[in-house]
């Protein structure tokens, strides 16, 4: 069972930093605390995105989970690069939480407001915090997890759509095949004769007999078309 010190560990050597002081455990492990999520190999709740990553569900955020540990720790180390958290990475980097409202304007952004306003209410959290001397436990994807939810990433399915396809055949032919189709068909078509008729019967004026004719023929087709 991979644990928080692991995390950092992972975390540290992707971020290039030396753990052996501590300093990203008690990073971690603190930050961790206040963000109390769920989410696995992703104690710091971050919402970075990756090929094999799948949302925490019902968190409305988009906090990820990850298959691996070295998975989250990645994303992790990829959040804290973005630009968006200069002063946490400093801080990391030189082993000094110095620049206390750095690191608040920094929590903020990344919406830890629980730890950012503890560590306003008592400045001196961070320099006093100590980790637990057992690292708690990391949490992590159950094998049905990453089999039954897809990833946010991957190849397209080839046989999505299918179904709505087939059905969609399948309900054409069903028109084809039924008999107020034809009927709603043979409306249209007498419709379209006896315009083209009346046509021919305004232009026709001048000659009665043709004109006796169309109309003959406009009675015969009306007379079909009400059958």
């Amino acid at each position: 069972m991979s644990t928080l010190q692991d995390f950092a560990n992972a975390l540290a050597a992707d971020l290039g930093i030396d753990n052996s002081n501590g300093i990203v455990t008690k990073w971690v492990t603190l930050q961790a605390q206040y963000e109390n999520t769920s989410a696995a190999n992703n104690p710091l709740a971050t919402t970075q995105v990756t090929t094999n990553s799948i949302p925490l569900p019902g968190n409305t955020a988009n906090v990820q989970q990850y298959p691996t540990l070295q998975e989250g720790a990645a994303a992790t180390a990829q959040t804290l690069t973005n630009g968006n958290y200069p002063n946490i990475l400093t801080a990391l980097r030189s082993g000094s939480f110095f620049n206390i409202p750095g690191i608040i304007h920094d929590l903020n952004i990344w919406g830890t407001t629980d730890l950012s306003n503890a560590i306003s209410n008592n400045p001196s959290l961070i320099a006093t915090y100590t980790p637990p001397s057992t690292s708690p436990s990391l949490n992590s994807l159950a094998p049905s997890d990453i089999t039954t939810n897809a990833p946010n990433v991957g190849l397209p399915n080839p046989f999505s759509g299918l179904s709505s396809g087939v059905s969609a055949v399948v309900t054409f032919i069903k028109k084809i095949l039924d008999y107020h189709t034809w009927l709603k068909i043979g409306f249209v078509m007498s419709g379209g004769i006896l315009i083209i008729m009346g046509i021919f019967v305004y232009f026709s004026s001048a000659n009665p007999q043709a004109t006796q004719e169309a109309k003959s023929d406009v009675g015969k087709i009306a007379m079909v078309a009400a059958e």
